[in-house]
Formats: C-alpha cells, structure tokens, sequence
C-alpha cells in the first residue's frame, strides 16, 4: 500500500515538472551515450583488429617456417603433415611459397609491397578464394587480391609485370688467409714505385696453397690482394679443385692489375690448390682470402661467419654480391577478395599455384611456410590452438629428426593468429581505457545536473516534504520516492542514450578511419555488440540511481518545523565529529597504501585530511574561511600528485585520472566561490554598473549565496574545460616539427633487397644512368631490417612499450651516417659532449646502440625513461645480443634501433635498405621522391618527401585531436544546457523577487540582464577554474612524462580563447529565452505569487 503510494507520488511529480523530466532523462541519455559509445568503440577497435585477423589468416590458425623465411625441401612438410595426422588426424595441413615483388601495372603503377605467394593446387581445409571479377582457381591462372587490384587499377584479363630477386640461401663463410711474397721474370715495368724495381731478378715466380673443402660446402671464392692504388704489379690467381677443374684470373697487365683479383668456383668436397702468380714484378707480397661458403641458417652462426668477413678489411665490399633483379610478366585471370584465402598476411598479393611459383623462384620442390588449420570454422579453430602446439611442436621434432638438414632445424611453430587476436585485445582494451578516461567526465558531468535538478526541487517541495514528515512518512520511504521519481527519469534516458551511443560511436570509428587511419591502411570495421550496449545501459542506470538516491538522503533530511514555514534549516550542529570522523578515514586511507600499492588511495586520503583540517576552522573563521581553507590546498596536492605520482599502472591509470580530475575541479570551484574578498569585488562591480547596478547587484549576489547550485553548475562547467583545456595544451608536446623530423635529409627511400651504393647499383643494373641521381647531392644506404611481433627487444630486462604497433626496426648506422645526420638525441650519455660522438662511438664498438623515441616511454608512458648506460638485449630465438644505449632520439620519423650496419647484416640476412637523400639546392624533395621510384623499379623503391610527411603527420594527430574534441564537446552541451535550465528555475523560484524588482521601476530588459548575468557569471565561476587547473595539470603531466625527453611546453591560447568564447555565447544563447520569458511576466501577479 505504502510503495504504491509512493510511486504515485513519484509519477505526479514528474507529470507536474516536465521540463525538469526532460532535462533529468536527457542527462541521463547523454552520460549513457557517451559511455556507451566509449564502450563501443573500444569494443570496435579490439573486434575490428581481431576481423583483421581472422580476414588475413582465414583458416590458418599456425604456422611452421623459421626466422628468416628461408627454404626447405618439400620432404620436410610432407614429413611434417605424416606426422601430425598421426597425433591429430583433424588437423589440416598445407605448404606455401611466398616472395616479396614489385608489381607493375601497363598502366604504368608500381606496388613496391607486394608479396607473391603459392598455394597448392588443391588443399582441403584452408577454403577457397571468393571472386570478384573472372576465375577464382589457381589453376585458371594467376589471381590478384582487391588490395592490389585498387592499388594497380587491375581487372582480370590484365597483364601484370613481377620483378623480384630470386631468393638466396644464406650462407656462412670460413675465411684462410695466406700471406706470400713474389718476384716476377722479366724486366720490371716503370711506375711510381718506391723503391724502384731491379731490372731483373731471380725470385720466385709463383706459390701454391692447399685446402679442403666439405661435402656441406656450396661455393669457394679467393680473394687476392698486394700493393698500393699506385702498384703498377699484376699478380694472377687460379683455384684448382679436386676433379681438377682449374678457374683463373689472369685479367689484367703489368700497367694495368686487376687488383684485387677475384676468383668463383663451385664448391667439390676434397683437397683443392691455389696459385698465385706473378708476371712481372718486383719482390712483391700479398694477401691471398680463400673464402668457403657453406649454408646456414642459425643465426648465431650467420653472426660468427660476418665477423669472420671482417678480416678481409676493405676487400669485403667488393666481396658484396647484389642480387639481381628478375622479371616475369603474367596475365591475371582474376581478381579475389581481400579476406580469408585471398587475404592471406593482409599485404597487396599475386596468388599462383605453388609449382609455377617454385620454378619461378628457381626453387623447385622447396617450401618456406607450412600452414596449420584447426577443427571448426575460422573463429572456432581459434580456440583450439592451446590444444594443439604441444602436438604441433612434438610433430616439428619429429620431422627435425627425420629430415636432418640445417634449414630445417631452424624451422618453429608459432601460434599466429592467436598472437594477432591476443595483441587485437590488448589494443582494445587500451582504447577502450582511453575513450572511458575521457567520458568519464561527461558523465559525471551528466551526474551533477542530476543532481542540481533534483537540489532545486527538493527546495522547490520543502513544504511538500515536511507536510509528508509530519504525516508520518519515514525518511527512507521519502527517499524511495524520489529514487522512484528519478527511476521514471532513467527509465526513456537509459535506453535512449544507450542507442544513441551506437550511432556516436559509429561516428567515432568512421572519424578515424576517415582521419586519421587513412585510406592506405586496413580501416577499424564497426562491430555491434548488443551485450556491450547493455552493459552501458546498466551503467548508467546504476550511475543514475546511486546519483539520485544519495541525493534523496541529503533531502529526506528536511527540518520539518522549518519546512512547514518555508523557511531555511537551522545551522547545523559543530563539525567536530565529522571532520574527525573524515580526518581518520583519510589516514586510513592514506596508509592502506602501504599495502596496496594503488596510488589513488594516496591521492584521496592525503586530501581529505587536508580538507578536514581545513573544514575543522568552521567555528574559529566561519564557512567561507574554512571553505577556502579546505579547498585552496587540495587544489595544490592535487596537482602535486600529478608531478610526484609517476609509476601509476595503465590500469589504474583509468581511474585515477577521473578521480582525481573531479576532486580537482571541486575543491577548484569551492576556493573560488569563496576566495576572500570575493562578495567585495562584486559589490563594487555592480556599483561600477551605473543604471545597471541594482541589477547587476542581484547578479552578482545571487550566484555566491547560493552556494550549493552554484556550485554543481560551475562544476559541470569546469569539469569539461578542465579536460579540454588539458588535451589541448597536453597536445601541443606531440606536435611535429619538420625540420627535426628530417635530421638534414630531403627524402626517405626504401627497398626490400640490400644496396649498398644506389648509384654502383644503377651503373650495374641499369642501362643508362638515372636522371633522378643528377638532382641527388648524396645519399646514405642504411641496412633496415622490420621485425613485426614486439618480442625480441628489452631494455633494462622490460619490453618496450610501443603505444602503437608492436614493431621493431633496425637500421645500421653507416660511416657517412654517423657523421653527418642531425637526429637529436633527447637522453644521452654523459661521457659524451656532442650527439655526433655518440652516433661515432656506434661505428667504434658494434656492441652501443641508439634508440629512437618509440622505446624511451615507460609504462606510463612518460619519456626520459632512456639517458644512457641502459642494456639493450634482442632475442633471437634462444640466443641474444646484447647493446648499451648511448641515447635516444627526439624525432618520431625514422623510429627504430640504430646499431652498427655489419650488425644488422649479421642479425638479419634478408634485410632490406633505407636511403636517406639530400636534394640538389633548388631541387623540390616531392618530385625528386617520385623520379626515383619511377627510375628504381626494379628496385622496387618507394621513397618520400620526409618534411611532407611529417607535416601529413602534423595534420593526422591535429584530425584526432578534433575528433576528441567533438566527443569531449559533448559534456559542454550538457553544461549550456544546464544553465539554461538553472535560469529558467531560478527564474520560476524568484518570480516574486523579480516581480518586486519590475515594481520598482526596473526595465524588463535589465531583469533580463541580470539572470543573464547570473548565468554568465555561473559559467565563468566554472571557466576560470578549469582552465586554471587543466593547464596547470597539463603543465605538471609535462614536467613529470616529457620534459626529460626535452619536449616543449606551450598553451594554445588561441584554442582556449576560442573554447571560452563558445562556451559563453552558448551561454547567452540558452538563458536568454527563460530569462526574456520571467522579465516579461505581468508585474501584479508576479508580486502576489506564493509557493
């Protein structure tokens, strides 16, 4: 009887208030729509990187090949299908080919990325490719993925032109050197030598050398070298193998050697002879290299044989073989879709049947990747991963065993979509953590005009409350009326703001990817997942209601002698025992930080016992004092704790940051409404307002007497400034600089295959010259090598925290390099006095590195976390190398490891190259850019203006940035709103002190101006807080993450003048109705009012 009561008293409130119904469910869908687009969209994020995976592997759920993609015989996959069909008879199991190429359309455009791949003619298990245009069987022809089919303006029937390097097995060399001496017959020939040659002698004219040669063996080179650039002496080398067979150099005369003297040779297991000769010479000694090359694919082993090519000094250049470059042009038979077979490792890709491919590759019956399919469908086989490496892993050494070749045993199982879809999840959830961070504010934001709504009514119902009191209703069944009521608000606004979520979120998504992915990169596909939405809805119904019901406590609490005459409680009793009672909770809170290690307690509990002491001045000072008191110095601590608090987890990250941006804003606005000397400075205000000043007078004193709606106003207000002002002044540290980002260079150009001197490679490869070197004033060849995964580096025994893709790229720091590029270093080692030495000592010991500022973040995501001295370890499968870090960079462009240029070639044999150009004075970097990709095809070049794209760069985050804007907007929209509600309230509650105001000769339009002026004035009392606070915020979150980095700090004023112009006209532009419509009231009635 009593709840049904109730619920009527609730629904006749409600029908009596509309306007405030209609704000309340508004707040109400506006806090849940901002959640629930947060939710979605992280939840887009971590469904559409998991799509990714699921579209690029489709079947494939493992895969077998090893670090370096290299080949193995098809023996050891079918070896390897044997034995796990033995173990797991419902796995599928298939090899691969696949090669990096160039591809080219007749149109003339060029796809530098494309990779080429082979499947088997038939396969079970893996699908099929899904047409788009013409076949869709490799055994029609050559097929092309959409990717490359948009990319090249491809359709089937087209003629497609490939160039790639045929793939080499790597090998390891064992270096004899031999050291002799010579006198050649004859008469010496004449040249600058010193000292001058004896017109005959009689030494001897030529020596030999023996040494074997192993079955594993593949090649045998000799290097023969003697004399001086101005040595006129011609030596002669010739290899004998065991069979026999001879191959010599004879090139060459006295006048003009062929020094040093080369020689190749098929290797032949046995007891091989080298002789030198001499023709005519002085007494002559040299150095004669007999290099056997044998395959390896350990990588330890790779790194032994490059330190033993270091004995052959400056020879070991011209020892460099480049590989050439190949053609083959196909027709496409069709074009496929991007997903599941056809998507395979998301690159732009040429799909052939494997034995075509094979032979292509001169790489008959060798495979370099063998896929695994688990039970069930593309997500389903996902699951069964864990189930089956053991077996996977116990069916590879088995085949190890069986099939006992070197790049075999270099073969791993990897789990490579479960790898995918666990960094999908972790990405996720990141930005899911982020947008929650920031909509946190609005909804709390959402939660005070809550609030203040239900502040005003209940002073508006005081009588009706007391009148219930005294009739017998209990406080509780008073507060469960308006828990009722405020249930009847939720009730439209949960689910409203729910699915308007959904639309937000799918505006949020699409601003990304039109913004800032780009059309280049695989776009975030939106996912709706009806469970995140009711969760979301959940929320913000439970926020609502806790909102609403602590509320309803506060006002069950009506004195009910005053409340029957309207008139205000009577002052409180002592504070002592609250202010106790919070000072103790503080302490407690404050110390169970001990234990626990969440930094929130520390920030909490530190200020409420700030607060407390504060609040305990009450009796001695008065409210406003204390108030101050209390307030001014958790402002500062708060602050502080932003500086002095560093190693918060991202976890808690997620939280403490809205805490603490609350508690901020509060004890902000509470120190300005009652900063002393404040009801002076608006007295004399209005004094200063002439015919204005009995108006401006009620404007200026209303606000600061009431304190409480003022207050939850401003607050609203300030919290949203707060987080906008603190992006937009925390942005400006990632702001890009051009001219840093270059480090003296023009263009950026990269290539797949090593080159070690582009111009030796085009008088090598090239018919003619290219045009594009006459506009190159140099160039720099830097060894790059890209590793995707982000779990091979650690500094200091932590991965890096790569806020990005986990991806790490090494480039080799070239002599040219070190000493003329100008990347600053942020952190460097003190034993150094300029960045160059640093970038020098890299080329003096190969066991320094420099990092760039990818690997300087902390988990925090503070920079600085590198000033030298810290060990660099990359994980090569079980074995390791090790490097101190001499610094790290400022600039993001080129991020990567720098080490020494033989050590990338050591560590990773496949590399490719990054070429770093100056332009010619006068030259434009663009279109030097596009000339060498139209000149080095073959190379498959692909190179950039670096100033351009760092101002690309520039504009992408300056597009997020606004995106973020738009969505923290939000939670202004809510501030205008409520103000414009507050005005109309307060016009309703004062309309017989408005009504006395008219009486008494004041014009209607200056009553306008005074509500108008409370409303500005409320506005500004949230303003100038949070815009003091945001950028003293963003100011201490610099000094704390960036300013060790030698970031720098500056406040966008243009942006803040702009915010607060927006923000105050909104202002007008909501209160002036209400305020209009309560000035024109008819000035009797106005004056007889009575609640």
């Amino acid at each position: 009887m009593i709840g049904g009561q109730l619920w009527r008293i609730a629904k006749r409130n409600a029908k009596r208030h509309k306007a405030q119904a209609i704000a309340a469910a508004a707040a109400v869908a506006v806090g849940t729509m901002v959640l629930s687009a947060s939710l979605l969209a992280g939840q887009a994020a971590e469904g559409g990187i998991r799509q990714v995976a699921f579209d690029v592997l489709g079947q494939t759920d493992e895969t077998v090949q090893s670090e370096g993609d290299f080949f193995v015989p098809e023996e050891a996959a079918e070896a390897f299908t044997r034995s796990v069909n033995d173990r797991r008879p419902d796995l599928q199991v298939s090899p691969a080919v696949t090669h990096a190429t160039v591809a080219r359309s007749s149109q003339g455009l060029t796809e530098p990325g494309a990779l080429t791949i082979g499947y088997p003619a038939e396969e079970e298990g893996f699908g099929g490719f899904e047409a788009v245009e013409g076949a869709d069987d490799l055994t029609e022809g050559v097929l092309v993925n959409e990717r490359l089919a948009d990319r090249l303006d491809l359709s089937a029937g087209d003629e497609l032109e490939l160039r790639y390097a045929p793939p080499l097995d790597p090998v390891v060399p064992e270096v004899t050197r031999f050291e002799g001496n010579l006198t050649g017959a004859g008469s010496a020939p004449s040249g600058p030598l010193d000292p001058p040659l004896p017109e005959e002698s009689s030494g001897p004219v030529s020596e030999t050398f023996t040494f074997e040669v192993d079955e594993a063996d593949e090649r045998v080179v000799g290097v023969l070298g003697w004399g001086s650039p101005e040595n006129s002496t011609d030596l002669d080398l010739a290899l004998q193998a065991p069979d026999g067979t001879t191959v010599e150099n004879t090139n060459g005369t006295s006048g003009s050697p062929d020094a040093p003297a080369f020689v190749n040779a098929t290797a032949q297991a046995g007891n091989w002879t080298a002789e030198v000769r001499a023709e005519a010479a002085a007494e002559q000694p040299f150095q004669l290299f007999v290099i056997v090359l044998r395959p390896a694919f350990s990588l330890e082993e790779l790194r032994e044989g490059r330190r033993a090519l270091a004995d052959l000094g400056p020879l070991q250049e011209r020892l460099a073989e480049q590989r050439a470059t190949e053609r083959e042009t196909v027709d496409v038979a069709g074009v496929v879709s991007g997903e599941g077979k056809g998507g395979f490792t998301g690159e732009p890709a040429v799909f052939f049947e494997m034995q075509r491919l094979q032979t292509l590759l001169d790489r008959e019956d060798e495979v370099n990747l063998v896929r695994v399919s688990n039970p069930g469908g593309v997500r389903e086989g996902l699951e069964a991963t864990d189930d089956v490496m053991p077996d996977l892993e116990a069916a590879l050494n088995d085949t190890k065993a069986d099939v006992d070749q070197p790049s075999v045993q270099a073969l791993s199982v990897e789990p490579s979509k479960q790898a995918v879809v666990e960094r999908a999840e972790e990405a996720g959830s990141q930005f899911t953590r982020f947008l929650t961070t920031l909509s946190s504010f609005t909804i709390v934001a959402g939660v005070l005009l809550v609030v203040n709504l239900f502040t005003m009514l209940g002073e508006e119902r005081r009588v009706e409350m007391s009148v219930m009191r005294a009739l017998g209703t209990k406080r509780r069944q008073l507060t469960a009326t308006i828990g009722l009521e405020g249930l009847l608000y939720a009730i439209p606004g949960v689910p409203v703001g729910a699915l308007a979520g959904l639309g937000l979120a799918y505006v949020l998504v699409g601003a990304v990817n039109d913004f800032v992915i780009g059309p280049d990169s695989l776009p975030i596909p939106f996912v709706v997942d009806w469970g995140t939405i009711l969760v979301a809805a959940a929320a913000g119904l439970a926020i609502t209601m806790v909102a609403v019901l602590l509320t309803g406590v506060r006002l069950s609490r009506v004195n009910i002698a005053s409340g029957l005459k309207d008139r205000r409680d009577p002052v409180s009793r002592d504070p002592k025992l609250a202010v106790r009672a919070t000072a103790i909770v503080g302490t407690l809170a404050g110390l169970a930080y001990l234990p626990t290690g969440f930094y929130t307690l520390l920030v909490l509990g530190p200020a409420a016992v700030i607060g407390a002491v504060g609040w305990g001045l009450t009796r001695r000072y008065g409210k406003r004092i204390a108030r101050f008191t209390a307030s001014a110095p958790v402002v500062a601590y708060g602050l502080w704790t932003v500086l002095a608090f560093q190693d918060v987890s991202a976890a808690e990250t997620s939280y403490i940051v809205p805490i603490r941006g609350v508690m901020l804003v509060i004890a902000a606005v509470v120190a300005v409404l009652n900063a002393p000397g404040l009801p002076k400075l608006f007295k004399g205000l209005a004094r200063r307002a002439g015919r204005l000043a009995p108006a401006s007078m009620v404007a200026l004193s209303y606000p600061t007497r009431k304190q409480l709606r003022t207050g939850l106003t401003a607050s609203m207000f300030a919290l949203v400034i707060l987080v906008l002002i603190f992006f937009s002044t925390f942005f400006t540290v990632f702001e890009v600089e051009p001219e840093r980002e270059a480090g003296g260079y023009d263009v950026h150009a990269e290539t797949r295959l090593p080159v070690d001197d582009l111009e030796a490679w085009a008088d090598e490869n090239l018919d003619e010259q290219p045009s594009s070197l006459d506009r190159v004033a140099s160039s720099e060849e830097l060894p790059r090598a890209r590793i995707v995964g982000g779990d091979i580096v650690e500094i200091d025994g932590r991965p890096p925290e790569y806020n990005g893709p986990p991806i790490d790229v090494f480039y080799g720091v070239t002599p040219g390099f070190a000493e003329e590029n100008g990347y600053e270093l942020a952190g460097r080692s003190g034993t150094f006095d300029s960045d160059r030495e640093a970038y020098q000592a890299i080329r003096e010991d190969r066991s320094n590195a420099i990092v760039s500022r990818v690997y300087d973040a902390d988990e925090a995501g503070r920079l600085g976390r590198i000033d030298g001295g810290e060990e660099l370890t990359v994980d090569l499968g079980g074995r390791s190398a090790n490097f101190t870090v001499l610094g790290a960079q400022r600039q993001q462009y080129l991020g990567g490891i720098f080490v020494h240029e033989d050590t990338v070639r050591e560590l990773f044999p496949t590399h490719g190259t990054s070429i770093l150009v100056r332009v010619d004075e006068g030259e434009d970097p663009r279109q030097v850019a596009r000339q060498l990709e139209t000149d080095f095809q073959d190379l498959g070049l692909n190179a950039e203006d670096i100033r351009e794209q760092a101002v690309q760069t520039q504009q992408q985050n300056a597009r997020f940035y606004t995106v973020l804007q738009v969505f923290l907007g939000i939670g202004l929209v809510i501030g205008v709103a409520s103000l414009g509600i507050v005005t109309a309230k307060a016009a309703l509650e004062r309309e017989q002190e408005l009504g006395i105001m008219r009486a008494m000769g004041i014009p209607s339009e200056h009553v306008t101006a005074s509500l108008v002026g409370e409303a500005l004035l409320t506005a500004l009392l949230g303003i100038i807080p949070g815009l003091a606070v945001g950028v003293a915020a963003a100011y201490a979150a610099f000094l704390a993450f960036f300013a060790d980095a030698g970031a720098t700090f500056s406040v966008p004023w243009t942006s803040i003048a702009i915010l607060v112009s927006i923000s105050l006209v909104a202002t007008v532009a909501s209160t002036i109705p209400p305020a209009r419509k309560a000035a024109e009231k008819n000035t009797a009635k106005a004056v007889r009012v009575r609640r």
